[in-house]
């Protein structure tokens, strides 16, 4: 979009003003609705975005494309296999498999960048069997960087966990799902997207 707007005024001077303006976005398939109106004092271009729909990290006033992925459900697995496990009682030294189910159900129907991370224990101290704790935790991630989830398909994501001589008993651990174009900030995700805790 580009235009350029004049102002004349007569006095006891005369003077002209002419501003050239070129609005431009990057990203296929992005759009905006812009209200454009004149400041009073300067008689300049006020630009006002009134809806659209933007790619992440998402304009003000618009449909974010990639938003609305979460994790839906976490299912335990036997090994490496599908099959549905407890995942109590294990043998020393066995792994805990599980299974992060996540859907995207973008608001445009577009795929999404998303990065599936563990949310760090809010108790600094070492506590074995508190929850929410993960100190002395070997995890093993399989994928962290999700790329290209598709929409409204459920996809599952394998997640491994190994216990180490520090503690023996692990619960409520949660994990947290974020826009992959808005980390690693640690604020980001409240002005855009809401980050999907399970």
């Amino acid at each position: 979009l580009g235009f350029s707007v004049g102002k004349s005024s007569e006095s006891s001077h005369e003077y002209t003003r002419t501003v050239s303006i070129e609005l431009d976005d990057g990203d296929f398939g992005d759009y905006f609705a812009v209200r454009i109106t004149e400041d009073p004092v300067f008689g300049t271009p006020v630009f006002t975005t009134m809806g659209g729909q933007s790619k992440c990290p998402g304009e003000t006033g618009t449909s974010r494309r990639e938003s609305k992925v979460s994790i839906v459900e976490v299912v335990p697995r036997c090994a490496s296999t599908t099959a549905v496990c407890t995942n109590t009682n294990l043998n020393l030294g066995e792994k805990a498999h599980f299974g992060i189910r996540i859907l995207n159900e973008s608001p445009t129907g577009d795929t999404a960048d998303y990065t599936l991370s563990f949310v760090k224990s809010f108790d600094e101290g070492f506590k074995c069997g508190q929850s929410g704790n993960i100190a002395g935790l070997d995890h093993l991630f399989y994928h962290t960087y999700i790329t290209a989830i598709p929409y409204l398909k459920y996809i599952e994501i394998p997640v491994t966990f190994a216990e180490t001589e520090l503690c023996f008993d692990y619960k409520d651990i949660a994990l947290q799902i974020t826009a992959t174009c808005e980390r690693p900030t640690t604020r980001s995700h409240v002005y855009q997207y809401e980050v999907a805790y399970d």
